[in-house]
């Protein structure tokens, strides 16, 4: 069994795929399963995934219709063999030593979830960074939602691609399928689970921004994948009065304003869904 189940969703990331490969098999923590699940994808994706195959034992390719992301992050759960778990966007990188430092944070602290630090705009001193593992600042709770109200950025512990998850406790959890926005509903599911969380004050993990990426279009039906979410996360919390407290008062207005945000890039339409949600 190895120590750590990447799971890689490709879809059509060509120009991308290369580097975040490299990231992964250049890793300083080795004892991994590296699994891509290709989406569908119509440009040279699959010809690249198979090329690091002959290379690398270690990856497992698993070929599919064109199903969406959270579908294709499900099937990749489903496969998992790992005791802990990392989700990686195909069109992002890892630090040469991220897993290194998340699971080394998971065993001596004996957690079930690390969360980490990303960059997004400077690349080449994110994969120069050096550091001593033994001076990066962290903070250990057994109530991450409790961890969440102490930092001014709550949001950040909602990004489901910084974290490593044991994966026992994301058994018969799943990601919304036809969505979008489908990392925050998931999340909170786990956090609500209580796991024992250390937040990591260390950039691990680059995400890379596109103008052409689907969150950076805008259009109705992403106010109605919000509510989904919502009406999702209500159901995961009401029979607790605290946890359901919590997501009232500390999430939902920070969802809320994710998505008057979009109103105002988009059309008419967009402030009708989000006047029928409200």
């Amino acid at each position: 069994m190895p120590k750590v189940s990447i799971i890689i969703p490709v879809y059509n990331v060509e120009n991308y795929l290369h580097e975040c490969l490299d990231s992964v098999i250049n890793q300083t923590f080795k004892d991994v399963e590296i699994i891509c699940i290709n989406d569908g994808s119509t440009d040279n994706s699959p010809e690249i995934l198979a090329e690091y195959a002959k290379k690398d034992t270690r990856i497992v390719i698993i070929n599919q219709e064109n199903k969406g992301l959270s579908i294709a992050r499900n099937v990749g759960l489903e496969y998992a063999k790992g005791e802990y778990v990392y989700f990686l966007d195909s069109d992002d990188i890892l630090h040469s030593r991220c897993l290194e430092v998340a699971y080394y944070f998971a065993i001596t602290n004996n957690a079930e979830l690390v969360d980490i630090r990303y960059e997004n705009e400077k690349l080449k001193d994110f994969l120069d960074a050096t550091f001593d593992i033994s001076k990066i600042k962290y903070k250990v709770a057994d109530n991450p939602l409790t961890l969440g109200i102490q930092y001014e950025k709550f949001k950040v512990l909602l990004f489901v691609w910084t974290k490593l998850y044991k994966r026992s406790i994301l058994k018969n959890l799943s990601f919304i399928p036809n969505i979008q926005f489908e990392d925050y509903p998931f999340v909170m599911a786990v956090l609500a689970r209580k796991p024992r969380t250390v937040v990591v004050r260390q950039k691990l993990y680059f995400y890379r921004s596109r103008k052409n990426s689907l969150s950076a279009q805008i259009y109705p039906k992403q106010i109605t994948d919000y509510h989904t979410g919502i009406n999702y996360l209500y159901e995961t919390l009401k029979n607790s009065k605290s946890d359901l407290k919590f997501f009232k008062y500390k999430l939902l207005p920070i969802i809320l304003k994710h998505q008057l945000k979009r109103c105002k890039k988009g059309d008419r339409m967009m402030f009708v869904e989000f006047a029928k949600q409200l």
